[in-house]
């Protein structure tokens, strides 16, 4: 009996008993006329399984295809309602499963409003039972801050922020303190802020323009 396959490594049982490793493209065995059950198997391919039937001095071949290997794994986060992002691509929120290749290492994002994005990388070594992967969010303060016009610079505490449209946020973390918002040729605003873990405050200012008069005096 003859198997072809692309999958080195793999080992092979006939009727239950192991008849060898594949480890060339042609995996070749000497076996009694009659019935036979081939299982082909490994950790990083689905398993193949076949019968076949030969006679007295004849020879049989079989080219298989094999699948890679596939092993579920279980996502979860708390809070859950976190969008996952596999590789770049969305596929669920959480709680969610998704069925990993095995011997592939993935790139997941969980993303939910008013917490950190996480990133993390998942390997899959060999198959198995379902793995449970369980990850806490951290919640962060956000703060918003638009003006019109843009482009004016924002401080908090002296602190320069950037210029508007601004979003800053902080994990885990409050922001307070005291916003200041400039820009040239315009009056400063000044704000009182405290937005806490979890919450998002967004200010809308509309500039007030400052005119400078210059009065002067002639002689009498």
């Amino acid at each position: 009996m003859c198997i072809r396959d692309s999958v080195k490594g793999a080992k092979v049982y006939i009727d239950g008993k192991y008849a060898g490793r594949i480890e060339e493209d042609l995996f070749s065995v000497k076996v009694k006329a009659g019935k036979h059950k081939v299982l082909v198997t490994s950790d990083k391919i689905d398993d193949v399984e076949f019968e076949f039937e030969i006679g007295e001095y004849e020879a049989y071949e079989k080219s298989i295809t094999a699948k890679a290997a596939t092993r579920a794994v279980e996502i979860v986060t708390q809070p859950s309602g976190a969008k996952v992002y596999k590789n770049g691509e969305y596929v669920d929120r959480t709680p969610t499963f998704l069925k990993l290749e095995v011997g592939r290492t993935y790139s997941i994002k969980l993303v939910k409003e008013g917490y950190e994005t996480k990133e993390v990388s998942i390997y899959i070594p060999e198959k198995g039972p379902v793995v449970v992967k369980s990850y806490k969010l951290e919640p962060k303060s956000v703060l918003e801050v638009s003006t019109t016009p843009q482009g004016a610079k924002v401080y908090l505490n002296g602190t320069y922020l950037g210029e508007t449209p601004l979003k800053f946020s902080k994990p885990a973390e409050s922001i307070s303190g005291k916003l200041e918002i400039v820009k040239q040729g315009y009056a400063k605003e000044q704000f009182s802020v405290h937005i806490t873990p979890g919450e998002k405050k967004r200010i809308d200012v509309e500039l007030k323009r400052v005119v400078k008069l210059d009065i002067r005096t002639t002689p009498s």
